[in-house]
């Protein structure tokens, strides 16, 4: 019996982590299309804010700096949302098979 629980464990640690890495692939082709997307709509504010608030030759740096803050973002939030979405549409296939 106690071989029955233990092969569940594994099956169920394959299943999440398969998951896991689904969620993580997906985050980062999104990542890759999204990142330069969101960064060219919002670093002439990022670049005119620092010009304005701090100077003229810190923008470079806050400018590098913007696009690695923009590609986190993006992957952070698109591997949550897919998360989300898989276990959401797993939830709910669950319930329309044995509910």
């Amino acid at each position: 019996m106690q071989n029955l629980g233990n092969h569940q464990k594994k099956t169920q640690s394959v299943f999440v982590s398969s998951l896991e890495w689904f969620a993580n692939f997906t985050a980062v082709v999104i990542t890759f299309f999204g990142t330069p997307l969101a960064y060219d709509l919002t670093a002439p504010f990022v670049r005119e804010f620092t010009r304005n608030h701090y100077s003229h030759e810190f923008v470079w740096v806050a400018d590098g700096c913007w696009f690695f803050i923009v590609g986190g973002l993006v992957f952070f939030g698109a591997r949550a949302t897919t998360a989300t979405l898989i276990l959401s549409g797993g939830i709910v296939l669950a319930a329309r098979l044995w509910g």
